[in-house]
């Protein structure tokens, strides 16, 4: 009996897997360009992203879109985006930052905020030597350019629109008691004199009749100059997800793109069982084609890189061999090697890849990757490197 048993699961398991993995391969998501619309996918004004017009003045304030192909898909994600509020753009740090520290290597870390549970203040000060508890930037004697790419930024704003009944609206994450004021990333871009660009994924829960109302999603904040803005919409799985691109120009010269990402936790038993499970792989998947693609309608020739390309945040796996890792560490070949660390308690969930351009100048600096120690009451240890010029 206990033979037939299992021939019996074996027969009705094997046709579901069968199923499973014909849709997964099946489904292709051609990453394309995408309209500046819904409203979600438009642009803050400057002075109400916490800067006058004076401040960070640029022509460059728009935002490139790429998202999948699949009408079905399209429509799902616009449902989310309709329960946001647009994008921010400050394109210009305060100009005490822009000609404090001299040309050198630029400091880029990746960072899960935890929706405000992480103290960004005080990780700017501990970390990178940019103080700005008293409301100014105030770089200190260790100061260095840097790009601080975060993930579970939030912005707490009255653009956040109400919501439809029946909006999909993630459970609301409150971040645990902590010292310090409790700034968005707005603010705390205003407060540092930081460039920014914050796009946000999804709802924040729902806040009560009265209260400001918030959304949470990938971030960018640059001691330097910040453009060529990129937003890509990865394949919905458990709830929607952007991830922000930028470009900069290294303080001892040369080009660098950095992109913030934030992939699922998980996925639905529906959605696993459509992608035979290779739903993490199809949101890597996809985030690679439309980095590509927005580097050639930039100007680069398709297939060559033309400029030095940065990944990082945190790609919620459990396994530091998922295959989502592995697609990146063969398409960004000068990655740096993991640390053997857990980023969340013991699960390596951020990491760090990078491909030099094709001249081979941008490039990691030896020996410069690492885990940052301190959480700053965030339940993410951030990971950080060095970029430099080759001369």
């Amino acid at each position: 009996m206990r033979f037939l048993h299992g021939r019996v699961h074996r027969l009705i398991a094997l046709p579901l897997i069968g199923v499973g993995c014909l849709i997964a391969c099946a489904r292709q998501d051609d990453m394309v360009p995408q309209l500046a619309e819904p409203s979600c996918r438009g642009v803050q004004p400057l002075a109400e992203a916490g800067a006058s017009p004076a401040e960070g003045a640029s022509s460059e304030r728009s935002i490139r879109w790429y998202a999948p192909d699949s009408p079905d898909m399209r429509r799902a994600l616009d449902r989310w985006c309709a329960t946001v509020g647009p994008a921010v753009i400050r394109p210009d740090p305060a100009p005490q930052l822009a000609g404090t520290a001299s040309a050198g290597p630029l400091n880029v870390v990746a960072w899960n905020a935890a929706v405000g549970g992480g103290d960004l203040l005080a990780f700017l000060d501990g970390e990178l030597d940019l103080s700005c508890t008293d409301g100014a930037p105030r770089p200190g004697p260790d100061f260095s350019h840097f790009a601080l790419l975060v993930q579970e930024a939030h912005r707490l704003s009255e653009d956040v629109p109400e919501t439809e009944p029946g909006a999909p609206r993630p459970k609301q994450i409150d971040p645990g008691p902590r010292p310090g004021p409790l700034l968005d990333i707005t603010e705390v871009g205003a407060r540092c004199g930081l460039a920014l660009v914050y796009v946000p994924s999804a709802r924040n829960g729902k806040r009560a009749e009265g209260e400001r109302r918030e959304d949470k999603g990938n971030a960018i904040l640059a001691s330097l100059p910040l453009d060529d803005f990129v937003a890509i919409e990865v394949p919905l799985e458990a709830s929607r997800k952007v991830a922000v691109g930028a470009r900069l120009e290294l303080p001892d010269g040369g080009p660098l793109r950095v992109f913030s990402i934030h992939f699922d936790v998980s996925a639905s038993l529906s959605r696993v069982l459509i992608s035979g499970n290779s739903w993490r792989l199809d949101q890597a998947a996809a985030l690679d084609q439309a980095i590509d693609r927005a580097a050639t309608a930039a100007g680069e020739t398709p297939g060559e890189r033309g400029t030095a390309t940065l990944v990082a945040g945190d790609f919620n796996v459990w396994s530091a061999d998922n295959s989502a890792l592995r697609l990146f560490r063969r398409e960004y070949p000068e990655s740096p090697a993991w640390t053997g660390r857990g980023t969340r308690g013991a699960f390596p969930t951020d990491h760090l890849f990078f491909a030099e351009a094709r001249d081979g100048r941008v490039r990691l600096l030896p020996g410069s990757f690492r885990r940052i120690e301190e959480r700053y009451y965030s339940d993410h240890n951030a990971v950080s490197v060095q970029v430099t010029t080759e001369r």
